[in-house]
């Protein structure tokens, strides 16, 4: 045998061949075989060249297979039914690859698209297994992070290439030591010893959730084997499964992962019937966002938050009786001294006051929501701080429609002036002409009175117009940009940038409305940089292309406080950008913080 063919075929229970075909006789050759290949076909030979002992019978489909490059076709033995199916693949130079397997098997196979394990029971149905058979690539993906060098492969099914179930259960906990494999393996015995095929059992590996079956079966010699195969569980088995309880509140925690509120769930730890200790299965990012280090899945209550036993544990324990438990817990500047929470975002005013509540879910876990009692105060609610500051964008689109209204009317009015002084003058001009003996001082003053008016009317007119319409863009926010370095004095340092795909009569042309709301949020954003960040550089981009607006602050201070994504400032950001038809986006991170606006224009806008 070649030294590739030996590697895959050489020890394996599947029979298999390599077929060339003899170009001046046309014959089928065996090429290479290995011993299972032989006792299919019942032969005692060396292992020299053969001709194929049912060429004849194969011709058509090794032909086939030339052209194609797979073939297939049910083989009968002694016992007048097809139990083995033969496959044909086309290989380089010609050849051919003839694997012939066990029809028991591959009716598995064909069903099994994920992991399969196929164990011994040398006891028979009923018996518990001692040594696994084999498994597939898929299970070693799965269970073994795919290192499968220490099981056997599906080709040494039949085989004595086994090893023992207790190793691979060794291997399975140390590479997943999270996975509660206690019941997974009691659940496994009690299959065994049950004597009956199970369908539909539940497990999570890795917080993903799975449904294994097992059945029996029998191999062409007799052999006695269980075949457990494995499969990702659907969204109604998900739902309906106990087992898989966990897997349904972890479905929750990516509905509220970015909620700007504190949120947790937890699995109650008993001691016999009473509620002992909390431990953490998962945490949002505002949650998080609180504390010094990120709270870690299997957290207990008692060791990571604060006077747990007369401020916390009472409130968990009628939360799971009664099923719903609100607690004020307030936070002290002395609280800082347990080094569990973020000093700058806990104690801001030197106290935080948080409304929590606690529920006990239908499958047993404690989800815990909490809220700022003191953003609660001073905001209301987050409805009341977005309808004020709806509010007061509308006031403000109104202020500026009414002085609008009141500018277009003075205009007409100084418009019609202007006309009346112009056609008075040019009458007196007119009379004067001809009869310069008639043109005194008098009359001279009278003219350059005329002209006086009408320049301060034009020069008002003008004066007024510009402040309605405002500068472009960009000269607006290199001037807050100025107006800020004046009162900083550097410190932070202050920059402004700006970048044009447009030329300025298209800066002209942008709605006043996304540039007064465009530079307020700048002003907000840059005002938030300057007293919050605890920076040393805060800078500003404008860049206006023919299809956007993108208008950024950045910062290289602390990060923001978790609080601050509910402050009114901040609801007023998003409200301006949302009445211009732009998104508003917040980053934070120990780096600093990044307020990003983007304007898409449209035929509305520009």
């Amino acid at each position: 045998m070649s030294a590739g063919f030996e590697e895959f075929f050489g020890g394996s229970t599947s029979a298999a061949a390599v077929l060339t075909i003899d170009s001046s006789t046309g014959e089928i050759l065996v090429a290479e075989r290995n011993s299972a290949w032989d006792e299919v076909f019942e032969l005692d030979i060396s292992p020299d060249v053969i001709v194929h002992p049912r060429q004849d019978h194969i011709r058509a489909k090794v032909t086939h297979c030339l052209d194609n490059g797979l073939a297939a076709a049910w083989m009968v033995r002694g016992g007048g039914q097809a139990d083995l199916q033969v496959m044909w693949r086309r290989l380089a130079d010609h050849r051919i690859l003839e694997t012939i397997v066990p029809v028991w098997l591959l009716s598995t196979l064909i069903e099994v698209t994920g992991p399969m394990m196929v164990v011994d029971l040398p006891g028979g149905r009923g018996s518990a297994p001692t040594a696994v058979a084999a498994v597939n690539q898929t299970f070693i993906d799965l269970f073994l992070d795919g290192d499968g060098s220490a099981v056997p492969n599906l080709s040494a099914l039949g085989s004595d290439d086994q090893v023992p179930l207790s190793t691979l259960r060794d291997l399975v906990v140390t590479i997943h030591p999270d996975t509660d494999w206690e019941s997974f393996f009691a659940g496994v015995t009690e299959t065994y010893t049950s004597g009956a095929e199970s369908f539909g059992s539940a497990f999570v590996l890795r917080g993903q959730p799975y449904i294994r079956d097992y059945r029996y079966a029998q191999t062409p010699e007799g052999q006695a084997v269980g075949v457990w195969t494995y499969r990702p569980a659907s969204a109604e088995e998900i739902t309906s499964s106990p087992e898989l309880a966990e897997s349904r509140i972890r479905i929750l925690q990516s509905a509220i992962e970015d909620l700007p509120r504190p949120v947790a769930a937890h699995r109650p730890v008993f001691d016999g019937d009473d509620i002992v200790d909390l431990e953490l299965i998962w945490s949002n990012k505002n949650f998080d966002g609180y504390r010094v280090e990120p709270a870690v899945p299997g957290d207990l209550a008692s060791v990571n938050r604060l006077r747990f036993t007369e401020d916390f544990l009472p409130y968990i324990r009628h939360a799971w009786s009664d099923g719903v438990a609100t607690q004020f817990f307030r936070f002290e500047a002395d609280d800082a001294t347990e080094e569990l929470y973020r000093h700058h975002g806990v104690y801001f005013d030197g106290v935080l006051e948080i409304e929590t509540l606690f529920v006990r879910t239908d499958d047993g876990f404690i989800l815990e929501w909490g809220d700022d009692v003191d953003s609660k105060v001073r905001l209301g609610s987050d409805m009341e701080a977005q309808r004020r500051a709806a509010i007061e964008v509308a006031s403000e689109t109104n202020a500026a429609l009414a002085k609008r209204s009141e500018h277009d009317r003075l205009s007409r009015e100084l418009h019609d002036n202007i006309l009346q002084e112009l056609f008075v003058l040019g009458l007196k001009i007119s009379g004067a002409r001809g009869t310069p003996e008639n043109v005194t001082e008098s009359t001279l003053d009278d003219f350059r009175d005329t002209v006086k008016r009408v320049t301060v009317d034009i020069r008002a007119l003008i004066t007024d117009s510009k402040t309605v319409e405002g500068a472009p863009i960009n000269e607006q926010l290199a001037s807050l940009c100025d107006d800020w370095r004046k009162t900083t004095a550097g410190d932070p340092k202050i920059t402004f940038d700006e970048m044009m795909t447009v030329d300025a009569s298209h800066l002209d042309r942008i709605n006043s409305d996304v540039v007064k709301n465009t530079v307020k949020i700048a002003k907000e954003a840059v005002a938030n940089a300057v007293k919050h960040s605890h920076g040393t550089l805060v800078e500003v981009e404008l860049i206006v292309s023919p299809a956007q607006l993108l208008m950024t602050v950045r910062d290289n201070g602390d990060g923001v406080d978790p609080r601050n994504t509910r402050s009114s400032g901040t609801l007023n950001m998003q409200a301006r950008a949302a009445s211009i038809g732009g998104d508003l986006a917040f980053d934070s991170s120990s780096d600093g913080v990044t307020v990003e606006l983007r304007v898409p224009f449209s035929l509305e806008l520009v």
